[in-house]
């Protein structure tokens, strides 16, 4: 598709239901602009700063925060958990924002008080090697106990 109009029109069909009506909102999806502005202001307003700074120390914390406070009901309910946090986590790490101690100690957190003490307690068990809390549990221990308990 060539027209500037056509193109815009034909990426908001591709937006997820709930964002058409803001992306056609853009002042760039307006007659007149082009496709390449119209494409920079929706990249914008998902990245930010032009993808630079993807997630932010703040976003992890409240995602671990919001994760623990809500609780699992569910083996998948926690995947979702695990998915969010190791995405927004790793992008951290990778841009040396967290360190993996920091990363490793954060994904228990996450866990209501509970599930965390019994988690714990079966980590001492198959873990024991591992020196908690000077130490953190890797994401994968973690993840292994919680599907065992959950």
């Amino acid at each position: 598709v060539k027209e500037n109009q056509k193109r815009k029109t034909h990426a908001v069909r591709y937006a997820p239901g709930e964002h058409k009506l803001l992306w056609r909102g853009f002042a760039s999806f307006a007659e007149g602009k082009t496709y390449k502005d119209f494409k920079k202001e929706v990249i914008k307003e998902y990245l930010g700063d032009d993808g630079k700074r993807l997630y932010l120390l703040g976003d992890l914390k409240i995602l671990v925060s919001d994760a623990a406070r809500a609780g699992f009901r569910s083996s998948s309910e926690f995947k979702t958990y695990s998915r969010n946090f190791r995405i927004v986590a790793d992008y951290l790490v990778k841009h040396s924002v967290l360190r993996d101690e920091e990363h490793d100690h954060l994904f228990i957190k996450g866990l209501p008080e509970q599930l965390q003490r019994t988690v714990l307690k079966r980590l001492k068990v198959k873990c024991p090697d591992v020196l908690a809390p000077r130490q953190p549990y890797s994401v994968a221990q973690v993840t292994e106990a919680t599907e065992f308990v959950l």
